[in-house]
């Protein structure tokens, strides 16, 4: 069997199989220890679930300090995914000092290589002033990027930029758009926010 000879895609993808229980009993400690094997062969897509196993403790203890330590070496290695956990576990406080700084300048790097959750972080971020100074532009902006990805949470906050004028042009049109883009994913209070708008609004979001 290939991931027994040690082939790290091989193992990647076995342990894929056991996380899910995909033609194999359930066994997520045989799945971390795969992924394991798999990153320290220098398998590209293994350290991020070595990374995440260890901080939800999923097939491990759960370990603070070794989540930071996968994630920080994929931050260092510029992928977007590891600089979103890691400015995760900095937002939090998860094993570390907490720091709403460095979060927001890893969600920022993150961010500019178009991870649509560091995306909508950021914008939240800019919303609220945490780590950064309040600018409500700059909010909308990134909120832009991640609802044009499909991101219901950033379609519900630009809705509600645009129902505001919050950093917008107040559009109600566009509130409505963007309200029911997010409502067509499940959203329940993009749904209630666009039953309540004028009908002309509602009725030219659904053309």
């Amino acid at each position: 069997m290939a991931a027994d000879r040690g082939m790290a895609s091989a193992q990647v993808d076995l342990a894929i199989f056991y996380m899910l229980g995909r033609g194999v009993e359930k066994d997520e400690a045989q799945a971390f220890e795969l992924f394991l094997k798999a990153a320290k062969q220098g398998n590209p897509q293994a350290p991020m679930n070595v990374g995440a196993m260890y901080l939800t403790g999923a097939g491990v203890n759960e370990n603070y300090a070794e989540a930071h330590r996968w994630f920080l070496m994929l931050a260092d290695r510029g992928d977007p995914k590891g600089q979103f956990n890691l400015a995760v576990m900095y937002a939090n406080g998860q094993g570390i000092e907490k720091n709403v700084k460095e979060a927001a300048r890893l969600y920022k790097l993150s961010a500019d290589q178009g991870y649509a959750l560091a995306q909508f972080n950021l914008a939240m971020a800019y919303l609220n002033g945490i780590g950064v100074e309040i600018d409500a532009p700059a909010a909308v902006r990134w909120f832009r990027k991640a609802a044009e990805q499909g991101n219901a949470d950033a379609q519900f906050f630009l809705g509600i930029a645009y129902a505001r004028g919050d950093g917008v042009e107040q559009d109600l049109s566009a509130a409505a758009e963007w309200y029911a883009k997010a409502a067509a994913q499940g959203m329940r209070k993009a749904q209630e926010l666009l039953a309540k708008l004028p009908e002309e609004y509602r009725r030219a979001s659904q053309r």
